[in-house]
């Protein structure tokens, strides 16, 4: 099937001193194998060459080793240690995936540019990377799982962090973010539990999907630039999450945004924002003070707020009415004109939401729940 010169003796590989490449498969699932010597001509690792090699605990490499192609070393469950050479440019797909046993320190050739997806993907060991200075995007699920990491230091030439990179980096206690960078991917720090604050740089515009979900510790967000959306589930489960300013320039919160953040205390919605949608501020069981800035918000779901018991908003009538403005029929004959003790809604009145979804003004509310326990609009039993 391939032709390459080579000895296996007593578990040592040893390759022969004129082979150039590695083809790819070359020894792949060798179970037989627990040391490979790398020949000092060697240029390229080809696609999957020590591929479910378990056995294979320590590699010798050589100074002039270029590539190291898709899949390499996958599933070297025993590998120990790798010195990338200094020469190395390239580091394919899954060149390192689930090398489970890899403990020492990695430093990542100041050549390569491109982190692939899922090159070191549940590396659980590793305790550190040194990233080189001109690397300029970090790949899907490149780092995920990377659990005994307890700091990246991201070059300021990264533009690009993909999808789940950084998943389930649980010891990661700050990320420091390029001031250029441009993309951080859906889920790219989501379960790191231990990830303390987080810092979003001027060009980045959009916060995506799941991007920090349960991220318990989370306890500091701030934006530097004018975040346009912010997606759903992004922040879900960010326990510690307990005050949160928006920048100028948001326009959409999306379903369950900050579910689930039970600290999250006070918000003030900036001017621009134009949709908060349903669930986003879902379960936040502390939320006491919301905020809206203007009247400009042109849809906000009457469940954004959902299972919120002891919120109070602040706000100006125009938005109160934007809240039940696409409600069904039926449910119409429901909506609040007016306060339970008479008085209109007026300009930043303290209002209560139930959990049914219906709201009036603060006092009058406590006194008839306190009485009743029932919604005086639709009469659903609040459980008290």
């Amino acid at each position: 099937m391939f032709k390459i010169k080579y000895t296996l003796s007593n578990g040592i590989l040893t390759i022969h001193k004129d082979v150039r490449k590695i083809p790819s498969n070359a020894f792949k699932n060798c179970e037989d194998i627990v040391e490979v010597i790398l020949p000092e001509l060697l240029l390229t690792i080809g696609k999957h060459a020590f591929c479910g090699c378990i056995n294979i605990r320590v590699v010798k490499t050589n100074n002039r080793l270029k590539v190291i192609e898709k899949g390499a070393f996958q599933n070297c469950f025993n590998l120990l240690s790798f010195n990338i050479p200094k020469n190395v440019h390239t580091i394919g797909r899954s060149a390192f995936n689930c090398c489970y046993s890899l403990e020492s320190p990695i430093l990542i050739p100041q050549k390569v540019k491109v982190l692939a997806d899922s090159v070191f993907f549940n590396c659980k060991l590793i305790p550190s990377f040194i990233l080189p200075p001109n690397l300029e995007t970090i790949g899907t699920l490149a780092f995920f799982g990377c659990s005994s990491v307890s700091s990246f230091l991201i070059p300021e030439s990264v533009r690009k962090i993909e999808d789940f990179s950084f998943c389930h980096c649980t010891k990661i206690t700050e990320i420091i973010l390029p001031v250029d960078i441009e993309i951080i991917g859906k889920s790219a720090f989501s379960s790191c539990i231990n990830l303390q604050r987080i810092t979003f740089p001027p060009k980045v515009n959009l916060v995506e999907k799941s991007c920090f979900m349960n991220c318990e510790k989370l306890e500091q967000v701030i934006f530097s630039g004018p975040i346009l959306k912010i997606c759903s589930s992004a922040f879900t489960g960010c326990k510690m999450l307990q005050n949160i300013i928006f920048p100028e320039g948001l326009v959409k919160i999306s379903k369950y945004a900050f579910s689930w953040c039970i600290r999250l205390e006070n918000i003030t919605f900036p001017q621009s924002l134009k949709k908060n949608r349903e669930y986003a501020f879902s379960n936040c069981k502390n939320l006491k003070n919301v905020y809206f800035a203007d009247d400009n918000l042109t849809e906000i779901h009457d469940k954004t707020f959902y299972q919120c018991d002891k919120i109070i908003i602040q706000s100006k009538k125009r938005l109160i009415e934007k809240m039940y403005g696409d409600l069904t029929i039926e449910e119409k004959r429901f909506e609040p004109k007016f306060c339970l003790s008479g008085e209109e809604f007026h300009e930043n009145m303290p209002v209560i939401i139930l959990k049914c979804g219906h709201f009036s003004e603060k006092e009058a509310l406590l006194e008839w729940i306190a009485i009743r326990n029932i919604c005086p609009f639709c009469r659903v039993n609040l459980g008290f």
